[in-house]
């Protein structure tokens, strides 16, 4: 299994663009540079998947970035890339990237899927307060107790 991760990663960064760039406009270089870029971009959904899985977030944005850098209009990946970023704690970067997508959606005339929300994992081991600090009378600071009548 290892090994073939490492071929993957050694596959992956061997891609340096577009396979006969400079016969962008020949028709017979138009399906071969459509399955090179086609295969690449398979390469690096494996790989960010497994970085995924292994919990290398960074790695998986990277492969992510790169898939965006062949197509930015693959939906998929800036999804992926926004989940990936918010699991790494990269908040503001995730939202940043959000907006992008959202944008590309735009420009297809589609419209943006909701916001990525993660599992557990996202809070990056930080520990979060879910519910407002109560005084030690059980009351929350600066407001008024309320009484309800029945």
């Amino acid at each position: 299994m290892h090994e073939a991760a490492a071929v993957l990663g050694k596959a992956e960064r061997l891609y340096a663009g577009d396979f006969l760039e400079e016969d962008r406009y020949e028709d017979w270089a138009v399906d071969l540079r459509e399955e090179a870029r086609a295969t690449y971009v398979a390469v690096a959904r494996v790989l960010a998947e497994r970085s995924l899985e292994a919990g290398d977030h960074d790695s998986a944005v990277r492969c992510y970035l790169r898939i965006l850098d062949t197509d930015s209009w693959d939906e998929d990946a800036h999804l992926r890339l926004v989940s990936a970023l918010e699991r790494a704690g990269r908040r503001g970067e995730a939202r940043r990237r959000y907006r992008t997508y959202a944008s590309r959606m735009g420009e297809l005339d589609l419209p943006a899927a909701p916001f990525p929300r993660v599992g557990p994992q996202r809070t990056s081991g930080l520990k979060r307060t879910l519910s407002p600090p109560k005084s030690s009378s059980g009351r929350l600071p600066g407001h008024p107790t309320v009484s309800r009548r029945r």
